[in-house]
């Protein structure tokens, strides 16, 4: 699953944001804005207009990580301070703690909560996951992130992103009802037009060349990137019938078999399921198109 993947599964017995966090390693950082200074040989100048975000290394308190480099007015924000909300959340929602962990060394750390029950889906169960993403390097505002994830094998079948206009519990209220307006339109909209319609083989091989084969449907027999990756979403597809049949594979692979960089791919492909939406939402628009 995606978010347990990049950070600390949690259970039940989690029941306080607070600890959720601290289970995780979030607690205690020292989040902090410091200035930033040019060292030269002869002399030290303080940089203008600028300031480092700096904590305390987790793993040894005698180290300091630089989170980012932003403007003065830049407003730190600990983890610990989004716990208010997230139990708001909890208490309105109904809510369970699912995971929780940090990300870019620090620069964002997230908080993961299950909606209770779930969504049939032919067939399938579909559960329902919330997460809150604060950043502390000034690249984003903090973040609702809802994502409908298969039950099964976690694949992330869509994500929508919420900036709320402050962390404050009273925003609990609005949030979860944009949270359940997601739902809806997941289990009234998206679903039932992925169900109800049939996709020959045929038709997904045509989406599965267009979206990750470039088209070049005469390259089936040739050993290039692009045609191994198309053989790849067809394979997965295998007897499928509708188009629900038909995104489920594709989601599949994005999220379990594209490329990626560095030595833990799994992760990459974790942080590319909750983090890049395009290739999916372009699935589904190719098959609608079909």
């Amino acid at each position: 699953m995606s978010w347990p993947l990049l950070g600390t599964p949690l259970d039940r017995r989690t029941t306080e944001a607070v600890k959720a966090m601290r289970r995780a390693g979030l607690t205690d950082w020292g989040v902090r804005l410091t200035s930033m200074q040019l060292c030269e040989p002869r002399f030290v100048t303080v940089v203008p207009d600028r300031r480092a975000v700096v904590r305390d290394n987790p793993e040894d308190r005698w180290k300091t990580d630089v989170l980012g480099i932003v403007s003065p007015t830049f407003r730190v924000t600990p983890n610990e301070g989004y716990a208010p909300l997230l139990d708001a959340l909890v208490a309105e929602s109904g809510a369970t703690f699912a995971a929780a962990g940090e990300l870019d060394g620090g620069r964002r750390a997230f908080v993961t909560l299950r909606l209770p029950g779930h969504t049939l889906v032919a067939g399938e169960q579909v559960h329902h996951l919330v997460t809150s993403v604060n950043c502390h390097d000034g690249s984003s505002a903090h973040s609702i992130i809802y994502t409908p994830v298969l039950a099964r094998s976690g694949v992330v079948l869509d994500v929508w992103t919420l900036k709320p206009e402050s962390p404050h519990p009273r925003r609990a209220a609005e949030i979860t009802d944009w949270v359940f307006s997601r739902v809806d339109a997941f289990q009234l909209v998206t679903a039932p037009a992925l169900t109800q319609r049939p996709c020959s083989k045929a038709q997904f091989e045509h989406v599965a060349w267009a979206l990750l084969g470039h088209g070049e449907r005469a390259a089936a027999n040739t050993q290039s990137r692009a045609t191994r990756k198309a053989t790849e979403a067809v394979a997965l597809f295998g007897d499928g019938t509708t188009h629900w049949d038909a995104y489920v594979a594709l989601a599949t692979w994005w999220d379990t078999m594209s490329p990626t960089r560095g030595k833990d791919r799994e992760r990459a492909r974790a942080m590319n399921a909750v983090f890049a939406p395009k290739f999916k939402r372009k699935a589904r628009a190719l098959l609608a198109d079909s």
